[in-house]
């Protein structure tokens, strides 16, 4: 079916996007080949049962560290008696773990002084040349091997903090035998509450930005965590969150583009086509946010030509937003189309991206 040809344009007066603090990607809830791609936006609130704990209860004092900080210093968890602590897991060939980042960096930055937020990078996840490697980490740029030793992983570690520009939550690094994820669960990307008092109170497979924060502003204002607000499961097979990876970003953030493909009721089989053009603008938008970030920080070193620089740096958003049209027209269908022009025009994603005719 023919689809008109609109596209989105950078709007370069609007690109001034400070106020935006996160980024687009939809996935693929289930199957092997997408199983660790969050998806659409965050459902909505409803009850669920507290997570079945493996290897830990809820209630109980939280396992222990065998943790050292990218120093070499080692840390426990006793070291923040008296305030909560959540407590993350993941590696960079864990695409979920690489998604979240922006939002967990964006929470730690916010609960400053009243959580402690701890990075536990655990053995690779999806390492290359294992039989667990994922194509798309090659694609991104992190085709990682498993580490041989503890520098190495040490070294993954600080590649991690620097690229995902980590610099809110403390990152610290398993020990060899993976001791600490081991005593948690095992899992990629799964992520922990501890109170005060060093009790485990909340538990999740995946990192779930919504859930979280949700979760953390109930403990913060002295109220038990809704049942809405905990995983629905905790076993290896569990499923990641079908749920977009920014909605912890400020209210006033804008309406994103999986919200749009959600609305457009985008099936799962037309995501895992568009996976790859969603990716990539996901990580150039992250990119191209950075990157303007700086700029700012330099305008009076331009000497006028700031405008130049900003509009050179654009380049590569405008093309991968480009690229990202050309799969909407390709793998969905006119009437989704329409729908997802319609919902970014309305959406404050019009700060960025200008629907126009060719």
């Amino acid at each position: 079916m023919m689809i008109m040809k609109r596209t989105f344009c950078l709007s370069v007066p609007r690109a001034f996007f400070a106020a935006l603090c996160g980024s687009v990607l939809a996935g693929l809830g289930s199957g092997a080949a997408y199983a660790d791609y969050p998806v659409g936006p965050s459902p909505a609130v409803t009850l669920t049962k507290p997570p079945a704990a493996p290897v830990w209860k809820l209630g109980a004092v939280a396992p222990r560290l065998h943790v050292t900080e990218l120093s070499g210093q080692k840390i426990s968890l006793s070291q923040f008696s008296g305030k909560l602590i959540l407590l993350e897991f993941g590696s960079l060939t864990e695409p979920a773990f690489r998604l979240s980042a922006p939002s967990v960096n964006w929470l730690a930055r916010q609960w400053k002084n009243k959580v402690q937020v701890l990075l536990v990078y655990e053995k690779e996840s999806h390492p290359a040349g294992g039989t667990r490697a994922l194509k798309i980490n090659k694609t991104a740029g992190f085709s990682i091997p498993q580490a041989k030793d503890q520098s190495q992983r040490l070294a993954d570690a600080r590649r991690a903090q620097h690229v995902l520009h980590l610099q809110f939550p403390l990152m610290t690094v398993d020990n060899a035998q993976n001791k600490t994820a081991l005593a948690y669960g095992s899992l990629p990307n799964m992520t922990f509450l501890i109170n005060a008092h060093g009790q485990l109170i909340g538990a999740w497979p995946w990192m779930a930005p919504w859930q979280l924060r949700g979760a953390v502003s109930a403990v913060l204002n002295g109220k038990p965590i809704p049942g809405g607000y905990m995983s629905s499961g905790f076993t290896a097979g569990t499923s990641p969150p079908m749920e977009f990876d920014y909605q912890s970003i400020p209210p006033a953030s804008p309406q994103t583009l999986a919200d749009a493909l959600d609305r457009a009721g985008v099936t799962k089989q037309q995501l895992s086509k568009l996976l790859p053009s969603l990716t990539d603008f996901s990580t150039t938008l992250l990119k191209t946010q950075q990157q303007l970030a700086q700029l700012r920080s330099k305008k009076r070193q331009f000497n006028g030509n700031f405008h130049r620089a900003m509009n050179k740096t654009l380049d590569g958003l405008r093309k991968s937003a480009k690229e990202l049209t050309l799969a909407l027209q390709r793998y969905v269908n006119h009437q989704q189309y329409t729908e997802i022009l319609s919902a970014l025009d309305r959406g404050k994603l019009q700060r960025i991206f200008k629907p126009v005719s060719q």
